[in-house]
């Protein structure tokens, strides 16, 4: 059964209970975000005046069947029908909400409840960090297959998803964000610094769901690898030629709605149970290993491009996996094959991703999210004298010479 919810957008985003690990539709109408739920969601609208709603066994609070939902504060005046939330106030739209009460409550903002405040955020460089290289060149690795990679450090959480819910601000389940350490719901910020190596070189905005302790509080990724490379495994390496990604294209890779019962391929998303600098690009099982205290998270963007569009409605026909060992012919301009590599360090158990179906499946729903911003002549350098002419770069040569400097980790 679905339900319909509209409210006016005049609080945060995050007033509004969406389950985007389940089943969901968003949409925004200028100032108005219609939520369409599915099996256990909400009904009840919001118009100007407010129209009366009624209560629904909703996510978040927003009913008597409601879970963790956000501390509201006040809310818009209505006829919607009160529900039976925690400890909280008046809710969006008339409708009596509000899950958790208290400044250390759950916050659920469409996925798991999170444990507030966020791991302090980290500031990156606003300027570029290049330095010689000296004596040290692109080397052709076993498998000559040509690649590029940058180190970054994990800078902010947040309830942001600037590629999904763009202008919609605090709807998503709980992110970690790399490399630029200013990203709005609306993209990267102007003025924002990188906690990738080279600083501002690279500005571009990485995002994954936070990985969650068993009692909801986000742990910080140790380090994230992004690969460059010719070919993840789907296309035959040394047989096509790459573009240079443009600036502000957006891709998604992996899905949120992987479940144990209904797992991703382990060639889009897997995990590894590994040391924190031990790279291994597509890992062994679809959720996080039992036991493992040092797992590391890989997922595999697609590369075959349309050749136009920054982005599409889906967030997805624009750039897609081949197939068949080919791209189709609506996709048919290559990109480097992007890929994340998250580590972590003391894991305990319990762990599990926002976006998990429920605490108790650790890691099925880990996808990433990315607006590349690049400095152009450093990415030209890269697809050029990496992976084109089939080098490794290694994780800081820029194949013109140079090196982007390194960071000193968490």
């Amino acid at each position: 059964m679905k339900y319909a919810f509209t409210c006016l957008f005049l609080l945060s985003a995050c007033d509004i209970p969406v389950p985007d690990s389940g089943c969901a539709k968003v949409t925004k109408e200028g100032n108005v975000i219609h939520v369409e739920y599915c099996d256990g969601g909400v009904a009840g609208s919001a118009g100007n005046p407010p129209v009366a709603g009624s209560g629904g066994a909703g996510v978040g609070g927003s009913s008597s069947a409601g879970t963790a939902g956000h501390d509201h504060t006040a809310g818009m005046s209505g006829g919607g029908v009160s529900g039976a939330g925690v400890g909280g106030s008046a809710g969006m739209g008339g409708m009596s909400s509000a899950g958790m009460g208290g400044a250390a409550g759950a916050h659920m903002h469409g996925g798991q409840p999170v444990v507030l405040p966020f791991p302090a955020p980290r500031a990156g460089r606003t300027d570029f960090v290049l330095v010689s290289a000296g004596n040290r060149v692109p080397q052709r690795d076993a498998g000559e297959i040509g690649a590029a990679r940058t180190r970054c450090y994990a800078s902010f959480f947040s309830f942001d998803d600037p590629i999904v819910y763009p202008g919609m601000p605090g709807l998503a389940h709980a992110h970690m964000f790399w490399g630029a350490d200013k990203v709005d719901s609306n993209g990267v910020v102007a003025g924002a610094g990188g906690t990738c190596r080279g600083g501002a070189v690279n500005l571009s905005g990485y995002w994954a769901p936070a990985l969650l302790d068993a009692s909801g509080k986000a742990l910080v990724p140790y380090v994230l690898d992004v690969y460059y490379k010719q070919s993840n495994y789907d296309l035959s390496p040394n047989s096509m030629s790459f573009v240079p990604p443009p600036k502000g294209l957006k891709i998604l890779g992996g899905v949120m709605t992987g479940t144990k019962a209904n797992p991703q391929s382990t060639r889009i998303m897997s995990w590894s149970c590994e040391g924190p600098d031990t790279s291994n690009g597509n890992g062994s099982s679809s959720g996080i290993p039992s036991g493992c205290t040092t797992p590391a998270m890989h997922v595999h963007f697609p590369y075959c491009w349309d050749g136009v569009n920054l982005d599409s409605p889906d967030h997805r026909t624009h750039v897609v996996y081949p197939s068949g060992g080919k791209c189709p012919s609506s996709n048919s301009v290559l990109i480097p094959a992007i890929s994340f590599h998250v580590y972590y360090r003391n894991v305990g158990a319990g762990a599990h991703l926002s976006c998990d179906a429920n605490a108790t499946e650790g890691g099925y729903c880990g996808h990433g999210d990315e607006i590349l911003n690049w400095d152009p002549t450093i990415m030209q350098s890269l697809v050029k004298n990496c992976v084109n002419a089939g080098l490794s770069c290694g994780s800081d040569l820029t194949g013109d010479g140079r090196s982007m400097d390194s960071f000193g980790g968490n």
